[in-house]
């Protein structure tokens, strides 16, 4: 259901962080989101997503959302 599609595009991101594969990481973040992963801290503690820090895209997406 929605939790397994979310867990898996998270992890998707994580292994596309690593890879350096920033662009789709980011898109897989956004698109985990969309269907249900929540923000949190752990977008800034995860060592997986370390290498997507600074990516304008990721800035954005970590931006606090009104």
């Amino acid at each position: 259901g929605p939790y397994v599609r979310r867990l898996s595009l998270s992890w998707q991101a994580r292994i596309s962080a690593v890879l350096g594969y920033s662009d789709r990481a980011v898109t897989l973040l956004q698109r985990a989101h969309e269907a249900g992963l929540g923000y949190g801290v752990w977008l800034d503690i995860d060592p997986d997503l370390a290498p997507i820090n600074g990516h304008p895209g990721f800035e954005e997406f970590r931006r606090p959302k009104r």
